[in-house]
């Protein structure tokens, strides 16, 4: 059966990555200032609204398309089904069936750390946000539970974006212990409590037989790359987005 093709584009500190789907913009586009110059796209990381809602623009039209919808992100295990009207929802999942109104909406997931997952099928989009909180919580489940609900799961692939790597990420113990006795394949170095959420969402993915691939076509990290937006590296920083249409 013929898979659906996804147009899925990716951010950075400075405007697309490379692995984007084509886009119409500047090689360098977001007008923020340091400590978040120059593309962030979160509104509750403590940059000027204006310079964020700009760069929102800036996104919006270089992806040409007529809308972005954003979600207030929570770490929660919650998937919505975005409608007609637009308004921000506090959920950490959200998705799309194809219809005359939404050929030119995209839905995206900001990240900083956290793993974005794009999920696409059949008539179906979705953007998924999966920290550390996230997955524990089932968000990864929850997302593919109710996207269950309108297609087969056969139908489905997932790109998973740029994220914080298992070295780069050691927890607490209790922390630890909570993702890895769930997830036993998320354990990256058991002595040092080191997580990969990553390989934590991939495990529920393949567990589905969905097929998957890295965006760029092999791991990245945000905190070993600068060119990248990491909380657990700078606490005071932006957020990138993965965005997703048809």
């Amino acid at each position: 059966m013929a898979r659906m093709m996804a147009r899925i584009w990716c951010t950075n500190r400075n405007g697309f990555h490379p692995a984007s789907a084509p886009f119409r913009a500047p090689a360098k586009i977001g007008n923020s200032l340091h400590p978040y110059q120059s593309l962030t796209l979160g509104t509750k990381v403590g940059d000027e609204m204006e310079r964020v809602l700009s760069n929102r623009d800036a996104l919006t039209a270089g992806c040409e398309l007529k809308e972005i919808r954003f979600m207030d992100q929570i770490h929660s295990d919650l998937m919505v089904e975005a409608g007609v009207e637009y308004r921000m929802e506090s959920c950490d999942g959200s998705f799309i069936r194809r219809d005359s109104w939404n050929d030119q909406i995209g839905l995206a997931v900001q990240i900083a750390d956290c793993v974005p997952l794009i999920l696409f099928g059949g008539d179906v989009i979705a953007a998924v946000h999966v920290g550390r909180e996230g997955l524990v919580r089932g968000m990864t489940e929850s997302a593919l539970a109710a996207l269950s609900s309108v297609l087969d799961l056969t139908q489905l692939s997932a790109t998973i974006g740029p994220s914080i790597c298992g070295d780069c990420y050691p927890l607490s113990e209790e922390t630890y212990l909570a993702a890895a006795e769930r997830y036993p394949k998320s354990i990256f170095n058991e002595s040092e409590r080191k997580i990969d959420v990553a390989e934590g969402v991939i495990s529920i993915l393949e567990s589905h037989q969905i097929p998957w691939t890295w965006f760029a076509g092999s791991r990245e990290c945000v905190c070993c790359d600068e060119s990248y937006y990491s909380y657990r590296r700078d606490r005071i920083t932006g957020r990138q987005a993965m965005v997703v249409s048809w």
